[in-house]
């Protein structure tokens, strides 16, 4: 199998390619006599092409692909993207093919049943990591989290390189994002159902990467890359991706097994009051007991640490399952 995106980005010297469609806008000197770029945007795609450098600038998305949108793009579905393309430049194929790709966005899309764990999880780990960093968690549905985005290579200042992990159903259809509300308007009410039905109980992993070093590092290609040998790359990046976050040496550790019969009546009265450690202290207090709040809140604290703990691991066991579904 091979890798497939979301989102390309290309930079080019123009050369030979010319617009040969009249929708784009273009932009003027001060003087009015001279065109310093002409752009175009439609949904899913966007040109600019810069004169006065001699650079054309391509960014397109699945979302070219309409109704196939969740083809993604890859070596199957990259003709059907150049028809588009063609249609408001003239560039052959080949010459299309052989650009090189300075952004990318790699994407596999699972069926996981409880999204939100498997986000709190793989959160949960990330942490505990220095080549990561973690943005917050975002909640959009019944307060549970829906997206999650990490930072790669921290400890590098030139990191070029962003892992998201969301539901893609809330992205689109729940996120209001203006580019996605232009896409789903220019959808048929068939095309729209069967996308929302694809994407309803999918976690989309996504890997970013802006810079061309990365990528060339990333998918194993030579340093003349081109737009083919991307799509032809059999480097997994979103397994490796997970794979880095998911090291088992670092998972937590539990040590609920060894704990003793005072603290299981502990935490009995954790039960009881709710985790509400004001409450177990004027209990406490109820009884003629004289403690320190310190003192007394103390063994408590320690058994809710391990409850964390207890429960981070067994949502972390779902991310077995989902790296089984990543395999190729």
């Amino acid at each position: 199998m091979f890798n497939s995106f979301d989102r390309i980005k290309i930079r080019c010297d123009l050369n030979d390619i010319r617009i040969i469609s009249g929708e784009f806008r273009k932009v003027m000197s001060p003087d009015m006599e001279t065109i310093i770029s002409e752009e175009f945007r439609t949904v899913g795609l966007k040109i600019n092409v810069n004169h006065q450098f001699n650079k054309l600038f391509i960014d397109f998305s699945a979302k070219l692909l309409g109704g196939d949108y969740t083809e993604k793009i890859n070596c199957f579905t990259l003709r059907e993207i150049y028809k588009t393309i063609s249609n408001y430049i003239d560039i052959a194929p080949m010459q299309f093919y052989r650009l090189s790709p300075n952004y990318t966005e790699s994407v596999q899309d699972v069926e996981i049943m409880n999204i939100p764990d498997t986000i709190d999880a793989l959160f949960s780990l990330a942490k505990l990591q220095s080549k990561f960093k973690t943005s917050p968690k975002v909640y959009k549905h019944q307060n549970q989290a829906t997206s999650l985005t990490l930072k790669k290579n921290v400890l590098s200042r030139a990191s070029n390189e962003f892992v998201s992990i969301y539901s893609k159903y809330n992205e689109l259809f729940a996120a209001y994002k203006n580019e996605n509300r232009v896409y789903i308007q220019s959808l048929s009410e068939e095309q729209l159902q069967r996308i929302k039905s694809y994407f309803t109980d999918k976690l989309r992993v996504e890997y970013k990467c802006d810079s061309k070093a990365r990528i060339r590092v990333s998918f194993g290609l030579e340093n003349d890359y081109n737009l083919y040998h991307l799509l032809r790359s059999e480097n997994n990046v979103v397994e490796t991706i997970i794979n880095e976050i998911y090291v088992t040496e670092l998972l937590p550790r539990t040590k609920l097994s060894g704990i003793t019969h005072l603290d299981l009546d502990r935490l009995n009265t954790l039960v009881m009051h709710n985790n509400d450690l004001e409450k177990i202290y004027e209990s406490y207090k109820s009884l003629g007991g004289k403690g320190q709040r310190s003192k007394v809140f103390k063994p408590y604290k320690e058994l809710l640490k391990m409850k964390a703990i207890e429960d981070e691991s067994e949502k972390i066991k779902l991310l077995e399952e989902l790296k089984e579904k990543l395999k190729w």
